[in-house]
């Protein structure tokens, strides 16, 4: 049971940090609460309370919202913009060690200072390169990268196949993702 209730708690707090970056976007309590409810009571995540595996999607979720409103909120202040700076790298490596579409919240990271705060482009730009290198030092050091082998079964409809990813072409290997 606590398991499970931690599950909740985890995606709880995506909930609520969600509602804080749409409040930040909208400055509409109404609408960010709405969107918030939305994601809450969204079915797709109702595997998020009793798998296993899927407590590393609430986790790089929360970890990369969490970077890109510590960036959204602090970094005004001169006296935060050090320590804001470690803990922004910090989170974004979580998110993406959570799992690795975490690492999306870089990409979200440089188009909000793009879009919305331009001063702080640069800034944004060398926290990705940061947390990017970091990211492929430890992937491809700690964890071998991509080059050990790894076969799944993937099915689609009634039909089911083993697949070794690194006997396929890129090109096939996406095919292979998006179908699986």
């Amino acid at each position: 049971v606590s398991y499970y209730l931690f599950n909740i708690v985890i995606w709880l707090g995506c909930v609520v940090l969600f509602y804080r970056l749409m409040f930040h976007f909208t400055g509409s309590r109404e609408a960010s609460f709405g969107a918030a409810l939305f994601l809450l009571a969204d079915f797709r995540t109702a595997t998020l309370y009793f798998w296993f595996i899927e407590r590393q999607n609430p986790m790089a979720i929360i970890f990369g919202l969490s970077a890109v409103i510590l960036f959204i909120k602090f970094d005004k202040n001169e006296r935060w913009n050090r320590f804001t700076n470690v803990w922004v790298i910090a989170l974004l490596l979580l998110s993406a060690l959570s799992k690795e579409y975490g690492l999306v919240f870089i990409g979200v990271l440089v188009l909000y200072a793009l879009l919305f705060d331009f001063p702080n482009l640069k800034k944004a730009f060398v926290i990705a390169v940061i947390v990017s290198v970091i990211y492929l030092g430890m992937r491809f050091s700690y964890a071998g990268g991509s080059n050990l082998g790894f076969c799944a079964e993937i099915g689609y409809l009634d039909q089911a196949s083993q697949i070794c990813y690194q006997d396929i072409a890129f090109p096939q290997r996406v095919k292979f993702y998006i179908w699986n």
